[in-house]
């Protein structure tokens, strides 16, 4: 990954990144490939990076990719709209931890009864 050109916005605290990704004989990388390179190329942390647009000439082995990197968390919720997908991720995130917090409440019940069963046939 080289990068092209790399501009600073103090009011939206974000870096905006044009960088060339080679991928000679390869399909055009993912988001999140690019994420992960752009995370290590930038030294930044990929959950403040947004991928806006991947560009692919046809036949050329190469792309151009332009990227927002925020300085925190909160400037990147304040400036990203939230589409469906991120919705549904963070509902599949909030519905795997309340399973999980379930599921300590669930084994105790299972061992008072085997202790249950113990008792009743010879202890």
């Amino acid at each position: 990954m080289k990068i092209l050109n790399e501009t600073y916005s103090k009011l939206l605290h974000q870096k905006v990144i044009k960088a060339e990704v080679a991928h000679y004989g390869k399909s055009t990388p993912t988001k999140e490939n690019i994420k992960k390179e752009l995370a290590k190329t930038a030294n930044a942390k990929k959950e403040l990076i947004m991928i806006k647009q991947i560009k692919t000439d046809f036949g050329s082995g190469s792309s151009i990719v332009t990227a927002y990197v925020y300085d925190s968390k909160e400037d990147l919720k304040k400036s990203e709209p939230v589409t469906k997908h991120m919705k549904a991720q963070a509902k599949k995130a909030a519905e795997e931890a309340a399973k999980a917090a379930e599921a300590p409440k669930e084994e105790p019940k299972a061992e008072e009864k085997k202790e249950e069963i113990k008792e009743e046939n010879g202890g």
